[in-house]
């Protein structure tokens, strides 16, 4: 029958959940690190160029914004900067706006790029561990079934199986919470971004 055969492979299959769990949080690891590093260095960079966009304006030479968005051509808000700032030279703000908008919805996926998998990994951790976990009680209890079973052979089993439920959370823990962190500080970039398009968008309406 399959219940039988499900217990026939319950022992493997616990230690197939195991690695897994530790497959993802490799993987998991990876992600963070790569995701903290690159948002850490993007932030940065959108911050200075505000400052620098601002300084710029205030001076009021249209040289000083050319060798700012030059300084930071290779970036994507330098590239932005360059766009609206010769954009507002040619149309003024009409249509400042909209073509901000674009360039900002087309970096949104670039920003929030292997997130979704933290955030999933971080939900679904917790309960394919908890899966390892029955199977390990699965197999302790089909040990105390068979004639040399002995509840300290089942006590031995469960605390084995318990492995896999907390080694999901290990996982989970870190992923969760990193994707809140890396969250925030997406936020941050786009403030910046928003204040960027905001302070140009005023220019532009201001400027004669």
């Amino acid at each position: 029958m399959l219940t039988d055969q499900l217990l026939s492979i319950s022992a493997a299959a616990h230690e197939v959940v195991l690695w897994f769990l530790i497959i993802l949080s490799v993987f998991s690891l990876t992600i963070i690190l790569d995701r903290f590093f690159f948002l850490k260095s993007f932030l940065s960079e959108t911050s200075l160029i505000l400052n620098e966009m601002i300084e710029a304006l205030e001076s009021g030479r249209n040289s000083h914004m050319k060798l700012v968005y030059d300084k930071y051509a290779l970036l994507p808000a330098g590239k932005l900067l360059q766009k609206a700032w010769e954009h507002i030279i040619d149309k003024r703000e009409k249509g400042l706006e909209e073509m901000m908008d674009s360039h900002l919805l087309a970096l949104k996926p670039k920003m929030e790029n292997r997130l979704g998998f933290l955030a999933t990994l971080g939900s679904n951790a917790p309960f394919i561990g908890l899966l390892g976990t029955i199977f390990g009680v699965m197999e302790a209890f089909e040990a105390l079934g068979s004639e040399s079973g002995s509840a300290a052979v089942v006590m031995v089993g469960i605390s084995k199986a318990l492995v896999a439920t907390a080694v999901g959370l290990i996982v989970a823990i870190p992923a969760i919470t990193a994707y809140n962190f890396l969250q925030k500080r997406l936020k941050m970039i786009f403030y910046h971004l928003e204040s960027m398009k905001e302070t140009l968008l005023s220019f532009a309406k201001n400027c004669k």
